[in-house]
């Protein structure tokens, strides 16, 4: 009933209970409310959106609490259910120290085995980006320099706004993963992060 009124109230109150940690059991629950909603409890139109807010927050609260095998769970349930945003958490995790590395492998050989071995089908900005970050974290700079040119190319071509905001960003993590650090910092520490978890499918 509550989440009909106001999920935005629901929301507000598990932030604020998962800040500094300061009430974790009670901000899972917001965060599970949330997620599981009858869809007659949520704004019409809104209601994947506010479960994807669920699923941010929660999944963001384990991570923050080691609670790495229940992050996965939680993503793999995501995904099994057709959110397929849930796999580009996973790696968003990994990168960030969390123990889903394996997790973000199975995420890398999905995502060649649909857009080819140095992804020359993929074509979304968000998730070029994201695993240009991931090979550059790996320590692999010919696929980052791959997915840099392909991203500067996209950001020429199309005028995609997403895209000419990644592509200097993603300009610097090439020259980091090539070991020029002062090079690269102007393009990644000029830019604020404007991710927002892609979906990987074909259908872009």
């Amino acid at each position: 009933e509550e989440m009909g009124r106001d999920p935005m109230a629901v929301f507000v109150a598990a932030d604020i209970l998962s800040a500094s940690a300061a009430r974790p059991a009670c901000a899972t629950g917001a965060y599970q409310a949330l997620i599981t909603a009858d869809d007659r409890d949520l704004p019409t139109g809104e209601e994947r959106a506010w479960r994807w807010v669920g699923v941010l927050g929660l999944q963001g609260l384990m991570i923050a609490a080691g609670r790495d095998a229940e992050a996965t769970a939680l993503l793999d349930s995501v995904a099994a259910a057709g959110e397929s945003r849930g796999l580009m958490l996973m790696v968003l995790d990994a990168i960030a120290g969390a123990g889903l590395v394996d997790k973000a492998l199975e995420v890398e050989t999905f995502a060649k085995a649909n857009f080819g071995p140095e992804y020359a089908d993929l074509s979304g900005p968000e998730t070029m980006w994201l695993l240009g970050v991931w090979h550059a974290h790996r320590g692999e700079p010919d696929l980052v320099e791959t997915l840099s040119r392909a991203m500067s190319e996209l950001a020429s071509a199309s005028g995609d706004r997403r895209a000419r905001l990644y592509a200097p960003a993603l300009a610097g993590h090439a020259l980091l993963a090539a070991g020029d650090t002062a090079a690269a910092i102007p393009g990644v520490a000029g830019r604020r992060s404007a991710w927002r978890a892609p979906s990987i499918t074909r259908s872009r």
